[in-house]
């Protein structure tokens, strides 16, 4: 039995926070402590990443969903590792009429797309909005 972790990572003295996941495989022995079996970290040194949710892949990989924000706010990211949690690409999606947005949540569908669920706040305004995001195999906006 395994389960992930996955969230934010902050490094006192260095304004940064990196999105991370871990994998970790419980053993069936009563107290047992957990093994992890990888970790890695996403993003640069330059933005804020944060990872809200990731789901196993059919190619055995990893689909990650959360937010990278520079500057200019944060945007719903997308990111697309293999099984040893190697980055493979990394989406960043945004609406031209939003001051920022996030990702919540991603399934893969059946034609091996991504499906995003965040919400997405209009410019100008304090509300959020639901968005919802279509993508193509690699990642590449449909719609949304």
């Amino acid at each position: 039995m395994g389960f992930f972790v996955c969230g934010m990572m902050c490094r006192f003295g260095i304004a940064m926070k990196k999105s991370y996941i871990l994998l970790l495989f419980i053993t069936c022995i009563l107290k047992a402590q957990p093994d992890s079996i990888w970790s890695n970290n996403y993003g640069d040194d330059i933005e804020t990443e944060s990872g809200n949710y990731v789901r196993q892949t059919t190619d055995g990989g990893y689909v990650i969903t959360g937010s990278w924000a520079n500057w200019t706010g944060p945007y719903t990211a997308l990111i697309k590792t293999d099984s040893d949690g190697n980055e493979l690409w990394i989406q960043i999606f945004t609406d031209e009429d939003s001051s920022d947005s996030e990702g919540k949540m991603v399934q893969q569908t059946s034609d091996g797309g991504y499906v995003i669920v965040g919400n997405l706040k209009e410019n100008g305004t304090d509300d959020f909005d639901i968005w919802l995001i279509k993508t193509d195999e690699s990642g590449e906006l449909q719609w949304g």
